[in-house]
């Protein structure tokens, strides 16, 4: 399985260019913040930049257990 991750500032097209790489690779797309907000991995709400701050480890599990689900569905 393989996982390409955009990071980058805010605003940038970060979002654009992963779901077109996503499609031309024919590759999943997981929008990380959708998960998080869905799965409430955050650590705590940073005032001062108006975003909340993810807890790593969760993500990652998260985005782990999601990708394998993806892939396996994919193989099927």
């Amino acid at each position: 399985m393989k996982i390409i991750a955009v990071t980058g500032t805010p605003g940038t097209g970060k979002t654009f260019l992963a779901q077109k790489l996503s499609l031309l690779l024919g590759y999943a797309y997981l929008n990380l913040n959708e998960l998080a907000k869905k799965r409430h991995l955050f650590r705590h709400y940073d005032a001062k930049r108006r975003t909340y701050a993810v807890d790593p480890q969760k993500i990652a599990s998260e985005a782990l257990k999601v990708s394998q689900k993806l892939a396996l569905e994919g193989s099927k």
